[in-house]
């Protein structure tokens, strides 16, 4: 079974998370800091030397509890838009996503998919990352 789920975090939403963080630097060896804060700067430095919106940080149960640890619901961007609420309900929503074994879809068809068939989905775009490309073409 996977230990990580994973997340699209927007640049914006990795800057706050990577903002966040510092103070904990300085406690002692957290589960999951060095990895969190690894991945959020790796995925800030995808995002720039790519142009890509967004990037994708794997998130297991420890990553989870210190992003639901740092992050209020009342928290907002250097812009003014709420972004505190997006970022907790994506960590939530891995949370559950590991404890259930189900992975949400954004989908009206059919009910959520399974740890299993999800993966074998990952699977499948790994062999096949450009998205026109099928197993029938």
């Amino acid at each position: 079974m996977p230990e990580t789920f994973p997340v699209q975090f927007t640049a914006q939403e990795s800057w706050f998370i990577q903002q966040a963080l510092p103070h904990l630097l300085k406690e002692d060896r957290l589960p999951g800091l060095e990895s969190l804060a690894t991945q959020v700067n790796d995925g800030l430095a995808f995002c720039y030397d790519t142009s890509e919106e967004e990037a994708t940080i794997l998130l297991g149960e420890d990553e989870c509890r210190l992003i639901q640890a740092v992050i209020r619901t009342t928290m907002f961007d250097v812009e003014g838009q709420p972004i505190g609420r997006d970022i907790l309900l994506k960590s939530f929503r891995a949370s559950r996503a590991l404890r259930t074994g189900e992975f949400p879809v954004a989908s009206t068809d059919g009910p959520p998919l399974t740890k299993e068939q999800t993966l074998r989905l990952l699977a499948f775009q790994e062999v096949f990352p450009d998205e026109s490309t099928t197993p029938d073409s």
